[in-house]
């Protein structure tokens, strides 16, 4: 990789496998910049006043341990898209990130050097993760876990025209439920080093 290039690791995730925390953990360990939906949506209604609010963006691109899940409820108004869209092209041309959700694989594509994974994970593991983080009985959680793969699947197909859970859109595609999100973690950060050798 050439010198001051960015780069950027995409994470596509099932609601509970985990995308969350390692993508706040891989970001911190790298040292680069972290951006997901909750970072998105606090910025998304300032970008009016585009410099001032660019600042005030970046600076709130860093990842805050010990991890704090982001909420489980799917954000799906179109409106925003664009927004976001705008916000991810422009930190990735100027900082090296994690992006977490969003399409962003496949709204960086065109970026010299992007590495997208995706997470996933057994069902029921999922559903027992969203109860001991989100406090949610048996029947929520797995009321949360069905709604959002449904929403994450049309919001993906309805941006890109690709099915969410095809392998040959990532790079990298790990079961979290079978190693663990610290064996996975280890795995991701391995596999962005040796990209960037690249």
């Amino acid at each position: 990789m050439r010198e001051n290039q960015t780069y950027v690791v995409t994470i596509s995730r099932q609601l509970g496998s985990g995308g969350s925390y390692i993508g706040q953990k891989i970001a911190g360990m790298l040292e680069i910049k972290y951006v997901d939906r909750d970072i998105l949506l606090r910025s998304a209604e300032e970008i009016e006043d585009p410099e001032s609010f660019w600042r005030g963006f970046v600076a709130n691109c860093s990842c805050s341990w010990p991890y704090v899940p982001p909420s489980y409820i799917m954000l799906t108004e179109d409106t925003l898209h664009d927004k976001f869209r705008v916000m991810m092209q422009r930190v990735a041309k100027e900082h090296s990130c994690v992006i977490v959700g969003r399409c962003a694989g496949f709204i960086l594509s065109q970026h010299p050097k992007t590495i997208n994974i995706f997470l996933y994970a057994d069902k029921e593991w999922r559903i027992n993760r969203i109860q001991e983080l989100h406090g949610l009985t048996e029947k929520q959680a797995k009321k949360a876990v069905d709604k959002n793969d449904s929403e994450r699947a049309n919001y993906h197909y309805l941006h890109t025209g690709e099915k969410w859970k095809d392998a040959t859109q990532y790079d990298l595609c790990i079961e979290t439920s079978k190693i663990g999100l610290d064996k996975a973690e280890q795995i991701v950060i391995n596999y962005i080093k040796k990209c960037l050798e690249e």
